[in-house]
């Protein structure tokens, strides 16, 4: 994986209009790789938000008939948790200000960031 690439990428999505901050987060583990926020109280809200993907995946073959999972997100008073895949162990994690993303764009912001990631296996 190239990181440097990875970490351009990644501070490019910070930069999007609503974004607080993301993180790149293991998911087996919620080891954070990279972050664009230098605040430890986003890091453990990342590493913790990786919980819900672990919920999801401990539920099984439920959702199947969904189709793939693209997304879980998590509305709060004061802010909205995307859990997104980002590779095949790698899951992205945003903290954006409500009502202020143009989510129909999202896919196509972050997917080079997935690119990158998924071509580094």
């Amino acid at each position: 994986m190239n990181f440097q690439l990875v970490e351009q990428e990644l501070d490019q999505i910070a930069k999007t209009s609503g974004v607080i901050a993301c993180a790149l987060v293991e998911a087996d583990t919620g080891m954070i790789y990279l972050s664009t926020s230098k605040s430890i109280k986003f890091e453990v809200i990342a590493e913790g938000a990786r919980d819900y993907w672990s919920l999801h995946n401990k539920n099984g073959n439920i959702f199947n008939e969904m189709g793939m999972l693209n997304s879980i997100l998590i509305q709060h008073a004061k802010g909205l948790l995307t859990i997104q895949p980002c590779g095949e162990k790698t899951i992205l994690i945003t903290l954006a200000k409500l009502k202020k993303m143009d989510w129909k764009k999202w896919p196509k912001v972050i997917q080079p960031l997935q690119e990158l990631i998924d071509d580094s296996r």
